[in-house]
């Protein structure tokens, strides 16, 4: 009988309860005929319990050998010696070698000494005067180190190429070997031999690491297998994958790192929990034990509802189990404080209890709200008094809210909501209306052939997993039915339709995409199926409730209150459904599988748009190949006609993913890693790239959910703070919009507007030919930019008019250095100047005195005139300014038009609005309620966080760390310290310093001196002065690129001699990156002052990844990138630094009941409270960098990748692992500056 068979009889019960379940199935894979002779051995022995020793023996289909045999050390007789003609012997040491290597490689260090002895004792034996041509093969020892070491580089199974080679060195003489080297070989000395041994050490550790991540990766993909194959009630698939691998990554039992974690072994003891089988459950315990698998709390809470479901309950056994937790030291309470149980398992696992202690019940404890960080200990004190008013309350009333989250609830199971466009035209023009009803009849045929290639593809699917071994795609589809598939791929035609001709996305992206789409109509029916959508609405219900209330903001913040009424309902551990989430190489398969559907079998007609009798059919999808550098991607494009269709139907809706949109409600707080953002749509804590195969979130599980609750609690205030659209800014917008744009304040015009392409005559000369080319190809360039652009405003203004009249709230999530972003991608603070200007805080206020000023002096802030002025000088200029003010708000089209002059012309306009509504309020300006944010800009944030590490006072002068009565300009100092060089430089008669001669300016080095703190390199800085330079009119082109170098190499001088501190303290993070990840082959990770991990997923394309995805692993990175974890860990770090500022003085703003806002460091507010979030803003950072950063930072490295007495040992004194202790302790020296001056200065932010 098939293992797969056997398996399905057990889960199904077909063999009685008295069969033994390990010696029949051995779960986890063996040869067929393995398990028919321990079958045979087991019935022989009535009701004994197997010993691990057959186990063992079975697993790995053979005999345990003796013992004594084994031990005996064997020799090579002086007639085995080979000859130069007959090495058959030498052949099969040879092979014994490479079947070493192929399978237990714990075993090659000591199998590669004794044949290195073997060798020893042929090179005594060999007879004296033979030459060396006549010699055997060449040493063994030089043999195994080549074949050794490249299997290790490699981590490669070794194939017939590998053997060919092997073969082809094997049978050169060694004269031949000394002569291909540059060198005589000599004898390593002490030092060498002490070195290469500890290479090969590291390589050991190395490769033990990579096999820890691959188990990792196995488990993580077995676990969400079963899952899946338990939801369609696959359990014979489910158990003979698990067997599958268990066979693929057998190793000896002297190997520590268990194939199959606890985790896995729970699944499939659920299995046979839920149907009462105890004979089963109880010899997967005994497996366990054999495997030295610990059983946790989720293992024999999973025993006792086994007992329970079989009446009568057998009090014995339910004693038994409770002995054995008691012998562990796991309290029967635990297992409703560890475990994820839903209400049927918690009631069998009380009634098993019940019968032997009556009187329990689980006591679960209020949650520690305490905050680890020592930053964050102002924040643990109790707040003792009821805030005066809330960034919440009387935005919506309660009822609203509960029908808000209904439809809210609507949205997020159905995964998509469609609104109406705002170009959206009556079909009256008959083109148009002819347009749309060709569509309509395609999008008909497209769903009638999506539905027969479902089903035959289905089909076909079905029939290769009753054959194919591993993990499938097969039990996750079936988990989905076929409407949804074609639901997802008609959206996702139109999707494609709507994109630029000059942006194809990748098909790795964008099977990426429709993966992760499915998955998460499969993670909502789970919720479904669980009840967790039922108890999210008791808990919900209740949570509104936080958001009318003062008491109940002044006592919680948005998580606490949630865990409250979760431990008030006594709901116990909550379900976050981790182990549901699909692999990575799951996702990309069930994308491919439905995207190929899309490829191959939907088709348009290209005589659509001509008046013509015959049809010819083209793929309406297809894929095209580019190169990107030396890279080769492939990518998908749709047909010109179906886009143009598409264009020319001018559809009336727009469809967007459910988490692509604001919420009506306020999110669901953020409690763990893995559970915040929408209510039941999956969102992510750590934002990744899409084609990224390593993130955040892999050290992130690591660490407690305490651990993160400064994070989470930042995340869930900025996501509570409603937000609303201001109508009359939307209005004008979609009216310019919709008038062909307005270039000159970036409303993107149709393509329409752009020149027509010069057409190809053939009287044209070679020359003028060429021009025309070149010209077609710049306008087709320019074409689709124009495209992507209006693309992009349209879908802001249709989403903007969508909410027009509604409150609405941005789900907040995490890139992997802790910077914050909202979670929809298009409308939202972080986008550029006309999104910013359409948005207003939700909760208005009476401005107050000083409101009205604020709103004028943030009003010149955004023209950008009058940067080097006090505050005083430009309230005073806005003063002098009201008539044009005034007029922009009154004609903003019509009139003077002076808010276009501005930085950010249209958030301008907006102040100018705002501004005369107050000035004109009937009741004073002071009483005139305002829902307009005031933005208060770090000076150069990222040089600011390096001054204050290194306390340079020079440098903190420069960025407004320091208080002066006008704001100093870093960038205006840097141009002056170049042209103070340049000129020295021009009187030496050096050529370019005297073309540079009246050129160098702010605006030129500028961009170089904002970026230099994030890591630009000098190439990138030519780059950009290059592009500067040539925006000069008088400046001669054919000197761009030398002035641009010579103008790089002198900004980066100036900067150094300005933030002398700042250079050192970099050039140490780029110290440490570059030794991290060369000698220690890791990538770099740190802490956060808050305690976020941090881990920079830079890796380079590993040579085993092809070979993973074959078996069906989850791909983790191979290489780290040395390049990019040393230039980008210094800007990384700082961003850390900018966010952990931000998210303290968000918290702080939250204990003082005002609304808050952030945009990295540019931190929002209502003009009323602006002195206070300022307050805030210099006492965080100051208490930020009292910390010892760069202190705690050294001890982190250390002791995470310093090598300890006992690894390591000095060969020489330029030892790379003496340099990486050496600077990784090495923290630079710091200045004199006061970090008190912060709290007086006005332009720190300003």
């Amino acid at each position: 009988m098939g293992l797969s068979l056997r398996l399905w009889y057990h889960a199904t019960g077909a063999w009685g309860s008295g069969r033994n379940l390990l010696t029949t199935i051995h779960l986890l894979g063996t040869s067929s005929s393995a398990c028919r002779m321990t079958r045979m051995k087991a019935t022989s022995k009535s009701a004994s319990t197997p010993k691990p020793g057959p186990l063992e023996s079975a697993a790995s289909g053979k005999k345990k050998p003796n013992k004594k045999s084994s031990s005996a050390k064997p020799t090579l007789p002086k007639s085995s010696v080979p000859s130069g003609k007959n090495s058959n012997e030498f052949d099969d040491v040879h092979q014994e070698i490479i079947k070493i290597l192929q399978g237990r490689r714990h075993q090659l260090k000591a199998k590669i000494k004794f044949l290195r002895e073997q060798d020893a004792l042929l090179q005594k034996t060999r007879p004296r005067g033979r030459s060396p041509a006549s010699s055997g093969p060449p040493h063994m020892d030089r043999r195994l180190d080549v074949l050794a070491a490249h299997h290790v580089k490699e981590n490669a199974p070794l194939d017939q190429d590998h053997l060919k080679n092997i073969s082809d060195f094997r049978i050169q003489s060694e004269d031949t070997l000394r002569r291909s080297q540059k060198t005589p070989p000599t004898a390593p000395t002490p030092a060498k031999r002490r070195k290469e041994e500890i290479d090969r050490v590291e390589k050991c550790r190395l490769d033990a690491t990579q096999r820890e991540l691959t188990l990792m990766d196995l488990n993580s993909s077995l676990k969400s297998y079963i899952i899946a194959c338990t939801q369609t009630d696959m359990i014979g698939p489910a158990l003979s994958t698990t067997a599958f691998y268990r066979e693929k990554f057998s190793q000896p039992s002297s190997d520590k790192k268990k194939i199959l974690s606890v985790e896995v072994y729970n699944l499939i003891m659920n299995i046979f929990a839920k149907k009462g089988k105890i004979c089963q459950v109880k010899e997967i315990f005994q497996l366990m034990m054999t495997e030295n698998v610990k059983p946790d709390t989720r293992s024999f809470a999973l025993a006792l509802e086994t007992v329970a479901r079989v009446q009568p309950i057998d009090v014995k056994m339910a004693k038994s189990i409770a002995k054995q937790m008691q012998d562990r030291n796991i309290p029967l309470n635990d297992i409703f404080l560890q475990c994820s149980l839903t209400p049927d398992e918690k009631e069998r696992i009380l009634e098993a209890i019940h019968c032997f202690r009556p009187n329990f019940q689980p006591a679960i404890p209020y949650n520690e709200a305490a905050y680890l960080p020592p930053v964050m200990q102002s924040l643990n004190a109790s707040n003792t008094c009821v805030l005066k008013e809330t960034p919440y309350r009387g935005v919506i009333s309660y009822d609203k809210l509960l029908a808000a989250f209904r439809e809210q609830l609507q949205h997020e199971k159905k995964g998509v909501i469609t609104i109406k466009s705002v170009e959206a035209v009556a079909a009256t023009e008959a083109k148009v209306l002819l347009y749309r009803q060709k569509l309509e009849g395609m999008k008909k045929e497209w769903a009638r052939c999506l539905r027969s290639a479902y089903d035959r593809n289905f089909e076909l699917l079905k029939q290769q997993f009753r054959q194919q071994k591993g993990v499938s795609i097969y039990p996750y589809l079936c988990a989905l039915n076929r409407e949804e598939c074609v639901e997802a791929l008609m959206e996702e035609i139109i999707r494609l339709a709507q994109g630029s001709e000059g942006y194809s996305p990748t098909t790795l992206i964008l099977y990426m995409q429709m993966g992760n789409k499915m998955m998460n109509r499969y993670l909502i029916k789970c919720k479904e199926k669980y009840q967790l959508i039922d108890k999210l609405e008791k808990t919900y219900t209740e949570y509104l409730k936080y958001f009318g209330d003062k008491q109940l903001v002044s006592k919680y913040n948005c998580r606490q209150y949630w865990q409250k009424i979760e431990h008030d309902m006594k709901f116990g551990v909550r379900t976050d459904l981790a182990d549901h989430l699909w692999p990575r190489s799951v996702i990309v398969r069930v994308g491919k599988f439905l995207y190929d559907m899309i490829i191959n079998e939907i088709k348009v007609d290209t005589t659509v748009l001509r008046p013509v009798s015959t049809k010819q059919f083209a793929p309406a999808v297809y894929k095209v190949y580019r190169h990107y550098g030396e890279k080769l991607k492939e990518e998908v494009k749709p047909h010109p006609v179906l886009a143009k269709l598409y264009r020319s139907s001018m559809q009336d809706t727009l469809t967007f993913e459910a988490n692509m949109v604001p919420t009506v409600v306020p999110p669901h707080p953020w409690l763990s890693s893995k559970t915040g953002g929408y209510l039941v749509q999956n969102t992510v804590l750590y934002r990744v790239p899409e084609t990224g195969s390593f993130g955040g979130d892999f050290v992130v599980d690591k660490v407690s959910s305490r651990q993160l609750y400064p994070v989470l609690d930042a995340l869930n205030q900025l996501a509570a703070s409603p937000w609303m659209v201001n109508q009359a800014m939307l209005d004008l917008i979609i009216e310019v919009f919709g008038n062909k744009g307005m270039a000159d304040v970036d409303i993107p015009q149709p393509i329409s507007q752009c020149p027509p392409l010069p057409k190809i005559r053939r009287d044209m000369t070679a020359e003028e030919r060429s021009e025309a080319y070149r010209q077609r190809f710049l306008l087709k360039k320019k074409r689709n930019e124009m495209f992507s652009l209006w693309c992009d405003a349209l879908y802001k203004l249709s989403i903007a008019n969508h909410f027009r009249d509604r409150v609405f709230w941005l789900p907040q999530n995490i890139d992997f250095r802790g910077r914050v972003y909202p979670v929809p991608p298009h409308f939202q603070h972080l986008g550029g100047d006309m999104a910013r200007s359409m948005l207003l805080l939700a909760k208005g206020m009476a401005l107050g005195d000083k409101g009205l000023n604020w709103l004028k002096i943030h009003l010149i802030n955004l023209t950008g005139l009058k940067k080097k002025q006090s505050l005083e000088e430009r309230l005073q200029y806005a003063n002098e300014m009201m008539k044009d003010i005034l007029d922009s708000a009154d004609n903003p089209l019509h009139g003077g038009q002076w808010w276009k002059k501005s930085d950010d012309p249209w958030q301008t306009l907006a102040c100018c609005k705002e501004i005369a509504k107050a000035s004109r309020h009937a009741a004073g300006a002071a009483a005139f309620v305002s829902h307009f944010p005031i933005h208060q800009d770090g000076s150069c944030n990222g040089l600011q966080h390096y001054a204050a590490l290194g306390r340079d006072q020079k440098g903190a002068e420069a960025v407004n760390l320091y208080p002066f009565q006008t704001p100093q300009d870093v960038y205006s100092g840097v141009a002056a310290l170049v042209e103070e060089s340049r000129k020295t430089d021009a009187d030496h008669k050096l050529e370019i310093a005297q073309v540079l001669d009246g050129f160098v300016s702010r605006k030129v080095v500028k961009q170089t001196v904002m970026t230099i703190v994030y890591g630009v390199t000098r190439y990138g800085a030519k780059a950009q002065i290059q592009g500067q330079l040539a925006d000069l009119k008088d400046f001669p082109h054919n000197k761009t690129w030398p002035a641009a170098a010579y103008l790089a190499a002198k900004t980066f001088d100036s900067i150094g001699q300005m933030f002398t501190a700042t250079r050192r303290i970099q050039d140490w993070f780029v110290d440490c990156a570059r030794l991290i990840s060369t000698v220690r082959e890791k990538p770099v990770e740190w802490l956060t002052p808050l305690g976020l991990p941090v881990l920079q997923p830079y890796f380079k394309q590993s040579s085993t990844d092809q070979a993973r995805s074959k078996m069906h692993l989850t791909l983790h990175p191979g290489k780290v990138n040395t390049m990019k974890q040393k230039n980008a860990f210094p800007p990384n770090f700082i961003h850390s630094l900018d966010s952990s500022h931000m998210m303290l003085t968000c918290l702080h703003c939250a204990r003082e009941g005002i609304s808050f806002a952030a945009v990295h460091d540019s931190y929002w507010t209502h003009p009323a409270t602006v002195d206070i979030m300022n307050k805030h803003c210099r006492q965080q950072f100051v208490a930020l960098h009292r910390l010892p950063i760069l202190e705690d930072l050294s001890a982190y490295l250390t002791q995470r990748f310093a090598y300890d007495k006992s690894e390591y040992v000095p060969v020489s004194a330029d030892d790379p692992r003496a340099e990486l202790n050496r600077v990784l302790g090495n923290v630079p020296p710091k200045g004199t500056f006061d970090l008190e001056s912060v709290l007086m200065s006005t332009f720190f932010f300003s």
